[in-house]
C-alpha cells in the first residue's frame, strides 16, 4: 500500500536526454506523482536548493558516457557538495544515486565505487548502475510493471527488473536498500524482553503460592 506519492527531483549534470529512460520509469511507479529534472550548475547554489525544496526525494543522477564514474571523494568529482546537501535536508532514506552508460553494473563494480567513494554509502541510500545493455533495452521496448510487487516470483526475472523493483521499493519507502539484515529491530527486542520478564514475575508470584495452597 503507497502511503505516500513522492515528488521526485532528478538532480544531474548531464544532458536530458541521457535519462528520459529514468524519468518514464519513475514516473510509472505508484509512489511517485511527478518527476522534475534539476539541472545543476556550478554557480548557482542557491537556485539548486530551490528546486531542493520543491521536491520529497532525490535522486542524483550520473551518466559514465564520458569514461568517469566520479560522484565524490575522488579527483575532479562532481557532486560532494550537491550529494551532502541532498541528505542534509531529505536524510539518507529519501536519496538515491542512479549511474549508467557502465560497462560493468555488477555487484562487485558497485562495491568497488562504493571503496573509493564512500560518500555515496554514507549520503545515499542506494547505489544503482545500468549498463549500456540494460539501458537500451529500456528504451527500445519501455514497459513498465509493478515489478517490486511480482518480481520476486518469476524465476526468469532480469537484472533490470530486479533493479527496478529496488528502486521501486526504496522510493516507497519498504525496503532499506544499503543496511539489509536478519536481525530484530531494538523496539521488537524491547517487546520481547519486556514480555519475557513479565511472564518471570507472573511465575515468580504464582508459584509460591501455588507451593503454600498445596501445603
Amino acid at each position: 500500500m503507497v502511503t505516500q506519492k513522492h515528488l521526485i527531483g532528478i538532480f544531474t549534470r548531464q544532458d536530458q536526454t541521457l535519462y528520459d529512460w529514468l524519468s518514464r520509469t519513475l514516473s510509472a511507479f505508484p509512489a511517485v506523482k511527478d518527476v522534475r529534472t534539476v539541472f545543476i550548475h556550478n554557480d548557482r547554489f542557491v537556485q539548486f536548493s530551490e528546486e531542493v525544496s520543491k521536491c520529497t526525494f532525490a535522486i542524483l543522477y550520473h551518466s559514465n558516457n564520458r569514461g568517469k564514474i566520479n560522484v565524490c571523494d575522488v579527483q575532479h568529482s562532481l557532486y560532494d557538495t550537491e550529494l551532502e546537501y541532498l541528505y542534509t535536508i531529505y536524510g539518507k532514506n529519501k536519496v538515491l544515486v542512479v549511474i549508467d552508460d557502465v560497462e560493468d553494473s555488477s555487484f562487485d563494480m558497485k562495491t568497488r565505487i562504493l571503496t573509493q567513494q564512500p560518500n555515496i554509502n554514507k549520503w545515499a541510500n542506494g547505489l544503482f548502475l545500468f549498463s549500456n545493455e540494460e539501458k537500451n533495452s529500456l528504451n527500445q521496448s519501455f514497459r513498465i510493471r509493478p515489478w517490486a510487487e511480482h518480481y520476486q516470483n518469476t524465476n526468469a526475472a532480469s537484472s533490470v527488473q530486479e533493479k527496478l523493483g529496488d528502486l521501486q521499493r526504496l522510493i516507497q519507502g519498504t525496503q532499506d536498500f544499503a543496511h539489509v539484515d536478519s536481525h530484530p529491530s531494538p523496539v521488537c527486542t524491547k517487546k520481547i524482553m519486556a514480555l519475557l520478564l513479565a511472564v518471570v514475575i507472573i511465575f515468580a508470584i504464582v508459584f509460591p503460592i501455588s507451593i503454600y495452597a498445596h501445603s
